[in-house]
């Protein structure tokens, strides 16, 4: 049974560590699209010999980001431990009925 809970841990671990790099990734790429279409609206703007806007007095971005209670995040790492392998199995039994 120990090697079971085992497996488990490494993949409730697996499944964090992808949620925490997509947490650090979404942010990023957000900001690679708003860089991307600010550029491509001062090509625009170049092309039609219009001045460049100054992006400074743009709006800036307003990030909020969540702090959850240690409490809480310890709860949902104990949930992730139950609900990953009872998703799986019924992805698994979905799968295979339908063959």
């Amino acid at each position: 049974m120990r090697m079971q809970d085992d497996g488990l841990e490494g993949f409730s671990d697996l499944i964090s560590k992808f949620t925490d790099t997509i947490s650090d990734i979404a942010p990023k790429y957000a900001e690679y699209k708003t860089q991307r279409s600010i550029a491509k609206m001062q090509m625009d703007r170049a092309r039609k010999g219009l001045e460049p806007i100054d992006t400074a007095k743009l709006s800036p971005t307003i990030r909020i980001q969540p702090e959850l209670p240690p409490e809480m995040v310890s709860a949902g790492k104990s949930y992730m431990k139950i609900a990953v392998p009872i998703v799986l199995g019924i992805g698994l039994l979905l799968f295979l009925r339908k063959k």
